[in-house]
C-alpha cells in the first residue's frame, strides 16, 4: 500500500521540482497576496509582508528546481564515465550505485589520472530520448564524460531477491575525439562490452557481480586513458598505461588483451621513431638504446612485423655498423612487402658498400618512386657522412635525394663533391654525363627528364 509520504514525495518530484512548478508556487502566492489586500483605511503591512514572502519563496523554489534538475558533471581535469541506471525505485538505485561505483572508485585509484563516475537515475532523464545517439552525445557534453555506460538493474527485493537481472552496455563515445580515434574507441568499447552485457546472476553472487563489472569497466577505462594519451601524443604516459595493462592481462583470458597489445605496440613504435629523430639531431647514443628497447617490445608483442624489420635495419647499422644483419632485415621487409619504403634502406646499403654509380642511381630511382619522408632519409645519410666522410658514394645518394625535393643548392654541392672524388669507369660514362647535365641545365639525375625551375637556388 502506498503511504502518504510516498504520494507527497512523488507530487514534489513530478510537480513542484519541475520547471513549471515555479508557476504553481507563484499562483499560490498570488492567491495569498490577493487575500491580503487591505480594505479601505487598513494597513498595507500584511500585503507587503506577503509580497516579500512570495518573492523569497519563488527565488528559493527556482534554486531548488535548478539544483534538482542540474546534471552532475566531471570536472574539466577529470576523466568522466557517465553511468545511467535503469531501476524501478530510488532504493534500488542507491543500492546499485553504492555497490558498483564503490568498486569502480576503489580500483580506479591505481590509474595516475583523475577519474570520476557520474551517476544518473534514468528517471531524471524523462525529457531525454535515451535511444537516440545524438541525445546521449548531448548528455556526454553536458556531463563532461568520455563515454556512457547503460545499466539495467532489477530486483524484486534488495535484501531477499528471487529475481535479479543486471545488464551493462557501453554506448556512445564523446565526439571530442578525432573521427579516427572515435571510431577506434567506439569499436573497442563495443567489443569489450560483450563480456559484461546481458548478464543474469543469482542474488547470492551480487557483490561478486558488482566487483567483476567494476573491474571490467576500470580496465576498459584505463585502456581508453591509454588511447587518449596516445592520440594526444603523450607517449610516455601512454606507454606506462599500456605496459601496466599488458603486464596484468598477458596471462589472463580477456577480450581486452588484443586491444591493449595493439595500443602498446603502436606506442612503442612512436617512441622509437621519435628517438630516431632525436638521435639525428643530438647524436646521443642513449636515443639508439631507447630505439632498441622499444623494438624489442614490439617484436615480443607481434613478431616479425614490417615496422620492426624496417627500423631494425637502420638500428643495427647505426649502432653496430652490422651490414649483414641490416641487409637481412631489409630482406625480411621484401618478403613482407607491406610497402616499398624498404627500398630506401636497400639503396642506402648499396651506396654505402658499392663502387658502382650506375647501380646506386638505379636503386634510388626505385626508392623515390615508392614515396617516403625524404628529409628523414637525408638526415640519416648526413649523420653517417659526418662520421664517415670517406664514403664518397653517399654524396651521390644525397645529391639524388636533394634533387628529388628540388633543393638545387644542396644537390649541386653534393654532386660536385662526388664528381671531384670519384673515378668513373668506362661503363659509367652515361651516368657521368647525366650528372654533368644536372649541374648545367638541372636535368633530373634519376629519370633524365627536364625539370624547369625559375628559382634553382
Amino acid at each position: 500500500m502506498i503511504s502518504v509520504v510516498e504520494v507527497l514525495l512523488k507530487l514534489l518530484d513530478r510537480v513542484f521540482l519541475k520547471p513549471y512548478g515555479v508557476f504553481v508556487t507563484m499562483l499560490i502566492m498570488v492567491i495569498f497576496c490577493i487575500d491580503a489586500i487591505p480594505e479601505a483605511g487598513e494597513s498595507f503591512i500584511k500585503l507587503n509582508a506577503w509580497i516579500v514572502i512570495s518573492f523569497i519563496t519563488t527565488i528559493i523554489h527556482i534554486i531548488a528546481i535548478y539544483s534538482h534538475n542540474k546534471l552532475p558533471v566531471a570536472k574539466w581535469d577529470e576523466l568522466g564515465v557517465l553511468f545511467v541506471f535503469h531501476v524501478q525505485s530510488d532504493a534500488v538505485y542507491s543500492d546499485a550505485k553504492h555497490n558498483l561505483i564503490e568498486n569502480f572508485n576503489q580500483t580506479s585509484n591505481k590509474i595516475g589520472k583523475n577519474m570520476r563516475a557520474v551517476c544518473i537515475n534514468s528517471a531524471r532523464l524523462n525529457n531525454y530520448n535515451l535511444g537516440d545517439e545524438k541525445v546521449i552525445t548531448t548528455l556526454l557534453n553536458k556531463t563532461n564524460c568520455v563515454f556512457c555506460v547503460d545499466i539495467v538493474y532489477h530486483v524484486d527485493d534488495i535484501n531477499n531477491s528471487n529475481k535479479y537481472i543486471m545488464k551493462v552496455q557501453t554506448k556512445v563515445v564523446n565526439p571530442l575525439f578525432s573521427e579516427s580515434a572515435g571510431k577506434l574507441i567506439k569499436s573497442e568499447l563495443a567489443r569489450i562490452s560483450k563480456s559484461i552485457e546481458n548478464i543474469r546472476f543469482v542474488k547470492e553472487q551480487k557483490l561478486e557481480v558488482f566487483e567483476i563489472t567494476a573491474e571490467h569497466l576500470n580496465l576498459m577505462m584505463e585502456y581508453i586513458v591509454g588511447l587518449m594519451l596516445f592520440f594526444k601524443q603523450e607517449y610516455t604516459d601512454s606507454y606506462l598505461i599500456f605496459n601496466g595493462l599488458y603486464s596484468y592481462l598477458c596471462d589472463k583470458e580477456s577480450i581486452l588483451l588484443e586491444g591493449v597489445k595493439k595500443g602498446y605496440y603502436c606506442t612503442c613504435h612512436r617512441i622509437e621513431s621519435l628517438a630516431f629523430e632525436e638521435y639525428y639531431k643530438t647524436k646521443d647514443g642513449k636515443c639508439l638504446k631507447i630505439v632498441e628497447d622499444n623494438l624489442s617490445i614490439m617484436d615480443s608483442l607481434y613478431p616479425n612485423t614490417y615496422e620492426y624489420h624496417l627500423d631494425m635495419a637502420a638500428l643495427v647499422f647505426l649502432r653496430y655498423r652490422d651490414i649483414t644483419k641490416s641487409k637481412a632485415h631489409v630482406d625480411m621487409c621484401k618478403k613482407i612487402n607491406t610497402d616499398s619504403i624498404w627500398r630506401y634502406s636497400q639503396a642506402f646499403l648499396m651506396a654505402y658498400t658499392s663502387n658502382n654509380a650506375d647501380d646506386v642511381c638505379k636503386e634510388y630511382r626505385y626508392a623515390i618512386d615508392s614515396g617516403y619522408n625524404i628529409v628523414f632519409i637525408i638526415h640519416f645519410i648526413e649523420n653517417v657522412i659526418e662520421l664517415e666522410p670517406e664514403r664518397t658514394m653517399l654524396y651521390l645518394a644525397l645529391g639524388i635525394l636533394y634533387n628529388s625535393i628540388n633543393d638545387k643548392r644542396n644537390m649541386t654541392k653534393n654532386f660536385n663533391y662526388f664528381m671531384c672524388n670519384y673515378r668513373f669507369s668506362a661503363k659509367e660514362q652515361n651516368t657521368k654525363k647525366m650528372l654533368e647535365s644536372a649541374l648545367v641545365d638541372k636535368r633530373c639525375v634519376v629519370c633524365d627528364k627536364d625539370i624547369a625551375c625559375d628559382e634553382c637556388g
